[in-house]
């Protein structure tokens, strides 16, 4: 049995005249509906499109701040 799309986000293009699904599988191979990515991805960095990259620098960003908690020292 293969892979499930598990999770499906919506990223705009660079001009932002379109908007391109980028998808993630259960075992985590990332996917996009941009023609790059379904043309050439074997000529992409790790076969990668630009989206799929601004998508996990993204949620890598939103992760550490969520992760980053403010510190304020108590009185003594």
């Amino acid at each position: 049995m293969g892979s499930k799309w598990i999770d499906k986000f919506s990223v705009f293009s660079t001009d932002k005249s379109r908007t391109y699904t980028v998808s993630r599988t259960d075992d985590n191979v990332w996917g996009c509906n941009c023609p790059a990515w379904r043309y050439q991805r074997a000529r992409l960095p790790n076969g990668e499109c630009k989206h799929i990259g601004q998508l996990k620098r993204s949620m890598q960003a939103a992760s550490m701040s969520a992760n980053t908690a403010s510190y304020a020292p108590l009185p003594l």
